[in-house]
């Protein structure tokens, strides 16, 4: 059941992910209590919630403020989340995949080649490219049995830039960009594969190795985030531009 608290974080959470609060904005308690609709004890719970998330740093006597993240803090989020996701793959490759789970992954990396072969030059391909990358690495999870792996990775991708939907698209460089997102899309190739015939450590290392190409295409387009050449937006990216 999802509680005031809840809402109220998740609120707070949306509006400094959107670029509402400056980096190093103060964050006063009393204001937000009158903006979210919830007592100032809600707030600072709500806040401390979010400092964990690495979105606010706690200031002794002074209440919050909106913090920055650095490039290192995020491709050491996303390697984190690769060995997480590492697990859940080779977990779903020991229980083996049932016919549901394996039909909707073949699907979605079905239309992933197509939309690849077509090219990204419609907002609607990379939109829903987004949408297929972040589908694939779900269902991988769940298909690992593993609730609390499903609870790590989630608390990881409200960090900035390193949820599987956190892609750059740099439309100034396409096929640099395209280059990047095809050798990512042949690692859900591999991943699918070894998945499907129970290679449950092959699975795993080639998971490893896809996240840590996140972490090394994120700090390779950092230019592209600074001119702001990325479409559609990545929440939180002014959070890492700031340092």
């Amino acid at each position: 059941m999802t509680t005031q608290l809840d809402q109220i974080t998740h609120a707070l959470r949306e509006r400094i992910l959107s670029g509402a609060f400056a980096f190093n904005e103060r964050l006063p308690e009393v204001s937000l209590a009158e903006q979210f609709g919830g007592s100032r004890t809600l707030i600072r719970l709500a806040l401390g919630v979010l400092e964990q998330e690495s979105l606010v740093r706690r200031e002794p006597n002074r209440g919050f403020r909106v913090r920055g993240i650095s490039l290192d803090e995020v491709t050491d989020a996303i390697a984190v989340r690769g060995e997480v996701e590492a697990m859940a793959v080779r977990l779903a490759a020991e229980r083996g995949l049932d016919g549901t789970a394996a039909a909707v992954l073949h699907e979605a990396v079905a239309e992933m080649d197509g939309i690849l072969t077509r090219g990204f030059e419609a907002l609607e391909a990379r939109v829903r490219w987004i949408e297929l990358n972040g589908m694939f690495h779900r269902e991988l999870i769940e298909a690992s049995g593993n609730a609390t792996i499903a609870e790590t990775v989630a608390q990881l991708s409200r960090r900035p830039l390193v949820s599987s939907v956190a892609i750059v698209f740099d439309q100034t460089d396409p096929d640099r960009s395209k280059g990047q997102i095809k050798l990512s899309h042949d690692d859900h190739h591999a991943i699918l594969d070894a998945i499907l015939n129970r290679q449950g450590e092959r699975a795993a290392a080639r998971m490893r190795e896809h996240a840590l190409a996140s972490g090394r295409n994120k700090r390779a387009n950092i230019d592209a985030m600074k001119r702001g050449t990325i479409m559609p937006r990545i929440p939180g990216v002014e959070l890492v531009m700031s340092l």
